[in-house]
């Protein structure tokens, strides 16, 4: 039974327990992260208000590895609060009603070090108890995954990942880079990849060509499986005919090397050997 608050002290107290108005001088840039001027954030009851901009305290980000996903945690001393940076994730704390480790640090934003110690992929936490510590922008359906990082539109960089013949029907292709390149970082969790396929049918008719994507060679998919898939179809009018689709979007998980494969459960009216498979990346996951 749930009963209603009428004592104003009670509800001023309710009412900030889990607040964070905390802002950073940018989501988007590679640098270090500055809270700035201003923000407010609730930590274990007490309010604590940056009063002007501050950055990490005790050099904590230079003792991260690369290839991390790191958290900005709010830690308190007496009636200041200063902020470090830790690999150590932080839980849920109901009583408190944020993301907290020790009891009294609470994780205010996500990140990730990248291979070259950038500060790489950062997020606000969402204070409200999920299965993790959700990014506020997540929006990927795959908590594994976290939200995605999209690569910029519209210029002339190459973000080819893969453009061959794929394996024929039942086989699996060699292993496949898709981290550490074309702007992915070492470390992501997987890449949504766009995808186009030209092929030559051997005879005329229906030529149609199913596809599964995954971080390994050893669990066989199939129809009935959950791996990422995508079909292609074309009709040819007579044998050697031209047919090409594509336009579409998949994603697909790396392994720890940052790995993929790709496996033809049928290629059916298809020259393979003439055909070709464009695989380019247009975004990225690091599990934020």
């Amino acid at each position: 039974m749930s009963v209603q608050i009428t004592n104003y002290q009670e509800l001023a107290d309710k009412e900030r327990r889990g607040f964070c108005a905390v802002s950073l001088d940018s989501l988007v840039t590679t640098t270090a992260i500055t809270i700035k001027s201003g923000s407010v954030v609730e930590v274990a009851g007490a309010l604590y208000e940056f009063q002007a901009d501050e950055t990490e305290s005790g050099g904590t980000w230079a003792g991260i590895g690369n290839s991390n996903v790191v958290y900005v945690y709010i830690v308190p001393a007496g009636s200041t609060a200063t902020f470090i940076y830790s690999t150590t994730a932080p839980t849920w704390d109901t009583a408190k009603a944020g993301w907290y480790t020790g009891g009294t640090s609470r994780a205010v934003v996500t990140l990730f070090k990248d291979a070259g110690g950038l500060y790489q992929a950062k997020a606000m936490i969402r204070p409200v108890q999920t299965v993790g510590p959700e990014p506020i922008n997540s929006g990927a359906p795959d908590v594994a995954f976290g939200r995605l990082h999209h690569l910029p539109l519209g210029n002339t960089t190459s973000r080819s990942v893969f453009s061959s013949a794929p394996p024929a029907a039942a086989a699996w292709s060699a292993a496949q880079t898709g981290s550490g390149v074309v702007g992915v970082p070492t470390g992501a969790k997987g890449i949504r990849v766009a995808l186009w396929y030209d092929a030559y049918s051997t005879v005329a008719g229906m030529a149609l060509a199913k596809m599964f994507f995954s971080d390994n060679n050893s669990n066989v998919p199939s129809l009935s499986t959950g791996h990422p898939r995508m079909g292609f179809q074309g009709y040819s009018d007579v044998a050697g005919h031209f047919i090409s689709d594509g336009g579409k979007e998949v994603d697909i998980p790396l392994n720890s090397s940052g790995q993929f494969y790709i496996y033809s459960l049928t290629q059916n009216n298809i020259t393979i050997a003439s055909s070709i498979l464009y695989m380019t990346v247009v975004g990225y996951y690091m599990g934020d």
